[in-house]
């Protein structure tokens, strides 16, 4: 895992070091990998629902299950 000076941020840390940093309890790197992948799986989720309030509920009960593990 590469060295992360707080000064330079997430910009360019891989999601496996990010993932790696989140089961290590940095919520900064979690909210890093939200950051970078919410708007995707929100695309996957309206696809699947066809409703955006039940896909944004979904999203949100990823993340928190995501964050929980």
């Amino acid at each position: 895992m590469q060295n992360i000076s707080k000064a330079e941020g997430f910009s360019t840390v891989t999601d496996s070091d990010l993932v790696s940093l989140a089961q290590q309890g940095s919520e900064a790197a979690f909210g890093e990998l939200m950051r970078r992948h919410s708007n995707k799986m929100m695309q996957v989720a309206v696809g699947i629902l066809r409703d955006s309030q039940d896909a944004q509920d979904e999203l949100q009960n990823s993340w928190f299950q995501a964050w929980q593990h």
